[in-house]
């Protein structure tokens, strides 16, 4: 019997390690924890919400549905949308990547959240493509000193689309290449393949947000959700999602040799 249980407390692990399924929330609704549970029943172990606004300012009901998808028993990530703008106008008066990230780091210990991702969206980023990769690197390598300095327990990828990324910085600049890659390309494909162009160095992304604004899932009430597929990838970075997700999978590996010595 112990073995049998050993081996479905592994398959758990491969299937953790290797393919699984994210949500994140592109509104700006709260999901309850009953919400989350439903979602959660569903096969869904990971939320990524948004913890950095691109006005400058944190975004306390993204760190609210983190919260309630912590309680409901989801892991836990976040991103970060940076202020950066041709004016500077930043609601906390936050304007390098290296500021900002601190911000988020501080509060993303408070929050005890673990992943972070560093969202390159189109806003109101500038048309100076050298400057933006200045900002990128000044974020992300803010994060890394943070993380090699024992200040953050995690490390940090690049979330972006092929499109933004190619207009934000250029589709051939390959500065942070060494991070894990999220991609949002909305083709319904449940995978890391399907319709992906290399670009930014990245062969493979690690997560592919297949499909959004969805307001159809029974668990929801009509707030829209971004669908979210990720498996393992190649990342040369020091600290990379697959190595968080492992300790994650032994986590779990754990708690359930612990539930089953109880019966």
């Amino acid at each position: 019997m112990k073995s049998l249980f050993l081996l479905f407390v592994l398959l758990d692990i491969v299937s953790f390690v290797y393919g699984g399924l994210a949500i994140d929330l592109p509104g700006k609704q709260v999901l309850t924890v009953d919400q989350f549970k439903c979602l959660f029943n569903q096969g869904y172990t990971i939320f990524i919400g948004q913890i950095y606004s691109p006005n400058g300012a944190f975004n306390e009901i993204g760190i609210q549905n983190m919260r309630n998808a912590r309680e409901a028993g989801l892991w836990v990530d976040a991103y970060a949308s940076p202020c950066k703008n041709a004016n500077n106008n930043c609601t906390n008066g936050l304007i390098s990547g290296s500021d900002q990230a601190k911000a988020v780091i501080q509060r993303m210990n408070e929050e005890m959240l673990a992943f972070l991702f560093l969202d390159i969206e189109r806003y109101n980023w500038p048309a100076d493509q050298t400057g933006n990769r200045a900002f990128i690197l000044d974020f992300t390598n803010t994060v890394k000193s943070a993380s090699a300095n024992g200040n953050f327990n995690s490390g940090i990828g690049i979330y972006t689309t092929y499109n933004d990324w190619s207009q934000i910085v250029g589709s051939s600049w390959n500065g942070v290449s060494d991070m894990d890659l999220y991609w949002v390309n909305w083709n319904g494909k449940q995978d890391l393949t399907t319709g992906f162009t290399p670009f930014g160095g990245w062969s493979a992304p690690c997560f592919h947000q297949y499909a959004g604004n969805v307001a159809t899932n029974n668990c929801t009430g009509g707030v829209p959700v971004n669908y979210v597929y990720f498996g393992s990838c190649v990342c040369r970075d020091k600290i990379c999602f697959n190595k968080l997700a492992k300790k994650r999978a032994m986590s779990f590996a754990r708690r359930e040799r612990k539930f089953d010595r109880r019966i």
